[in-house]
């Protein structure tokens, strides 16, 4: 091999690693890797240094420091970390074949991040009036996986993530199996399935329906009473035991239905499209229970100026093109917005306040100590960011200052700061101390509101959690002091900056307020609860 062409083969390595090789050039490095055990160990090599490099490996003053402790110098240690982060890589690539390195990327090396997984097929796109067998919470927006779902009653539209539409009339028992089949144990549903969701499939004890990019409607009744109407398009019917053979086909097309007595027959009829609810139908009803409820959080809103137990009420309607946010309350609190845009909230009609950029956030200051102290929101969360998310926050961290937060992890957490005194060292900063909930927000609740609520309680020694009306946690109290805010910021928090030139974490929070909501006593959980069945959308 000249030095001419190692020279090259260097080359087409450094602009694959760079994203900068041409289709003609990786053609030709593609070649060569089939061809060449020389070439493959050389690229290898290049990869493993290339991932190294790219992990950023640094010495800074900590590792510095242990090192010498342990008898090594910087360089002596930067040597050794160089040939184990090497010899690790090498052994990785050297266990893969041509075909895994043609498919491998510098980042599936290079990033040690583990990807967010999630089993969702389904979610909810209205529901009106619904029932569910178990005190799931399930409601619009929520997020389905495979499993058992009963509705006991109401309508309830599923839109699948091929695209596929059902229409669920409680009561109705079935089982998601995947994106691409269902199982119907009783009950009526109404299926519209686009062409690229075509293959649908519905099982039932009595036939497997198979979707030919059609719309449908399925009733089974007690005893193996069943029927099956097609209103537009075309369905295959087979028996029910999985064996789909041409001899054992039933093509049902559009206008027709058949149905089964029970007993082992079966009739054809014309279909009537009028005995299943139809989408426009449940789009109408969404939108007069979207109505209704938004009319019963105006009523529900207009009373809240009069309760004194009312910090802060802040309803994000009205403001416009405002830099005020207006303080529904009688202390007239009203805050200063800064960066966040009016958007639309959870209700049509309903205004919001969107908060994207590390800048965006809402300055309010709520003077005095509280013994008992409620703060809730309805919020919508938009992106996963990996870090903490703000959601009321004191400026800096002062002993008893609340900091009302949704952690990396997902949960709702209430930080303050405790005194001096807990210590025993003399010199020590004062310690902070937490109260969270469970994880409670993950992929199946971005881009959906929700109604959260902490209790701060001194009278009972305990800090409570809840989410859309349920309590999720309670925590004793870590130490017995009042609890305040002051300067606090809605969505961000970022004064600290100015505080000794010391920097802070961003915490700036991704997505929608639309109500924030602060009492000077500990609401109960059936008020709570009552609070979110009379404000939901």
């Amino acid at each position: 091999m000249s030095d001419a062409f190692s020279k090259q083969q260097k080359r087409w390595i450094e602009d694959y690693c760079n994203g900068v090789i041409s289709p003609e050039e990786f053609a030709l490095m593609e070649e060569e890797l089939r061809t060449s055990e020389s070439f493959r160990r050389l690229a290898r090599s290049y990869l493993a240094m290339d991932s190294f490099l790219q992990a950023g490996i640094e010495c800074d003053t900590f590792q510095r420091r242990a090192w010498q402790v342990a008898g090594r110098s910087p360089e002596q240690q930067n040597r050794r970390n160089l040939i184990l982060a090497l010899a690790a890589t090498l052994v990785f690539f050297l266990g893969l074949g041509f075909g895994g390195f043609i498919n491998f990327t510098r980042t599936s090396v290079a990033t040690t991040d583990t990807e967010v997984l999630e089993d969702g097929i389904a979610t909810i796109e209205h529901a009106i009036d619904t029932k569910w067998a178990s005190d799931s919470g399930l409601t619009t927006g929520s997020i389905l996986s495979p499993g058992s779902l009963e509705l006991t009653s109401g309508l309830a539209q599923l839109q699948f993530y091929n695209g596929a539409q059902l229409i669920l009339e409680g009561p109705v028992s079935l089982d998601l199996k995947s994106v691409n089949q269902v199982i119907c144990h009783s009950g009526k549903l109404r299926a519209l399935i686009p062409e690229a969701a075509q293959g649908f499939t519905v099982l039932s004890s009595t036939f497997e329906l198979v979707d030919l990019g059609t719309e449908f409607g399925v009733e089974i009744g007690a005893s193996g009473k069943a029927k099956v109407e097609v209103f537009d398009g075309e369905v295959e019917l087979y028996p029910p035991d999985g064996r789909r053979s041409p001899d054992r086909k039933t093509r049902l097309p559009g206008g027709s239905g058949m149905s089964w007595d029970g007993a082992g027959g079966s009739t054809t009829f014309d279909s009537v499209s009028e005995s299943f609810a139809s989408f426009e139908a449940v789009r109408a009803g969404n939108r007069d229970v979207k109505t209704r409820r938004f009319e019963k959080w105006q009523r529900w809103n207009q009373a809240v100026p009069n309760d004194p137990r009312v910090v802060v009420h802040y309803d994000f309607e009205g403001d416009g093109e405002s830099l005020e946010l207006f303080d529904r309350s009688a202390s007239g609190r009203h805050g200063t917005i800064i960066g966040s845009e009016i958007s639309r909230g959870r209700f049509p009609g309903k205004s919001a306040l969107e908060f994207k950029r590390p800048g965006d956030r809402v300055r309010i200051y709520v003077p005095g100590e509280f013994d008992q102290l409620t703060l809730s929101a309805w919020l919508r969360m938009d992106a996963l960011t990996g870090r903490t998310q703000a959601l009321l926050l004191t400026d800096g961290y002062e002993v008893g200052h609340a900091h009302w937060q949704v952690s990396r992890e997902g949960n709702l957490r209430l930080g303050l700061r405790l005194p001096r005194s807990v210590h025993t060292r003399k010199k020590q900063q004062p310690k902070a101390s937490g109260y969270g909930s469970p994880a409670l927000f993950g992929p199946r609740r971005i881009g959906t509101w929700n109604f959260v609520c902490t209790v701060y309680d001194r009278n009972s020694g305990t800090v409570s959690h809840y989410l859309n009306g349920r309590e999720v946690s309670k925590e004793r109290l870590l130490f017995d002091q009042p609890i305040e805010l002051g300067a606090t910021e809605i969505g961000n928090w970022g004064m600290p900056y100015q505080q000794n030139n010391r920097k802070y974490e961003i915490r700036n929070f991704v997505g929608r307020f639309d109500t924030v909501t602060v009492w000077r006593t500990a609401l109960d959980s059936e008020e709570i609860r009552r609070i979110y069945l009379e404000t939901r959308p």
